[in-house]
């Protein structure tokens, strides 16, 4: 009997400790990493909010280098297709505009990103990056390279602008992502 008391209380314990934890505590731990573009551009620019802000609805521009982003997963979960700043806020839209807002509970279809293989099983570490649910392609704001350029979506095509190139396996970052080498 005093087994089985042990037992539920316990059990209890841990449910209330997971309970009473904020879900970011939760959370899968990612290392950061860099969004960079193609080599377009010399020097490489990098997906990341303007002047370095952090409040909710900051334009996110190409700007310098810094590993400021990973995915999200929260425990016992799949990856939630979010793209999380160093900040806690995630890569969203704004009409067809990138910001940085605080992550919705759930992660709204506005806030979900996939990075697909420009060539199958992503061999150059190049990708796509754009929306979970459709086929709309993150892109400078007028093929713009400049420092500050405001990232918008448009339709994907491949182009140049809309490649950029992550460490291997985008996964490890918390990422989602299709290499292209599953049916």
């Amino acid at each position: 009997m005093r087994q089985i008391l042990f037992s539920v209380l316990t059990a209890l314990g841990l449910t209330l400790a997971l309970a009473v934890t904020p879900v970011a505590a939760q959370a899968a731990a990612f290392p950061s990493t860099i969004i960079r573009n193609n080599g377009v551009v010399s020097p490489p620019r990098c997906i990341g909010p303007l002047n370095g802000a952090t409040a909710d609805n900051t334009p996110v521009v190409l700007t310098e280098c810094t590993p400021v982003w990973n995915g999200f997963a929260p425990v016992a979960v799949s990856i939630d297709n979010s793209i999380r700043h160093s900040s806690g806020k995630c890569l969203s839209l704004s009409g067809n505009r990138l910001v940085l807002r605080t992550c919705a509970v759930g992660v709204t279809p506005d806030q979900q990103w996939t990075f697909r293989a420009v060539t199958p099983g992503a061999p150059d570490n190049v990708w796509i990056l754009g929306q979970h649910f459709n086929f709309n392609c993150v892109t400078p704001d007028g093929n713009n390279t400049a420092i500050g350029t405001q990232l918008r979506i448009q339709s994907c095509n491949f182009g140049p602008l809309q490649k950029w190139v992550l460490p291997p396996n985008p996964g490890s970052f918390g990422f989602s992502f299709d290499d292209g080498t599953t049916p």
